[in-house]
């Protein structure tokens, strides 16, 4: 019984690293085409070259993102922020075991909103 428990934390460690091994990793950052500055909070969708969604994470305040591949191949990945043009990127080929970094300027746009009104009562 001793041996059992350092026998199935071994067994366990070692899976988990040839899985860990095996894993492919795309890293970005997103960054204002006009300023060159890091846009946090973009949201970065990821897709197979068939289109398909596979993920979206968001950005950090670095404008810094990362996302683990299910397989290696081809992928696509599209920025999305209010008051940006965030268009397509990609394919990205991504090999076994590869971390592939992209760094994606997105463009701002003016957006013109319609009128408000705001209308309160007192009690």
């Amino acid at each position: 019984m001793r041996l059992a428990r350092p026998l199935a934390a071994f067994v366990c460690a070692a899976v988990c690293a040839a899985v860990c091994a095996d894993a492919q990793v795309l890293r970005g950052r997103v960054s204002d085409a006009a300023s060159g500055r890091p846009l946090p909070s973009v949201s970065v969708s990821l897709y197979t070259d068939s289109l398909k969604l596979l993920a979206s994470v968001r950005s950090d305040s670095m404008g810094e993102f990362e996302v683990r591949l299910p397989r290696p191949g081809a992928f696509y990945i599209m920025p999305r922020r209010i008051g940006y043009f965030g268009s397509m990127v990609g394919p990205l080929a991504v090999a076994t075991r590869d971390t592939f970094e992209v760094v994606v300027r997105i463009t701002p746009v003016a957006m013109s909103i319609g009128g408000v009104t705001v209308t309160a009562s007192r009690a």
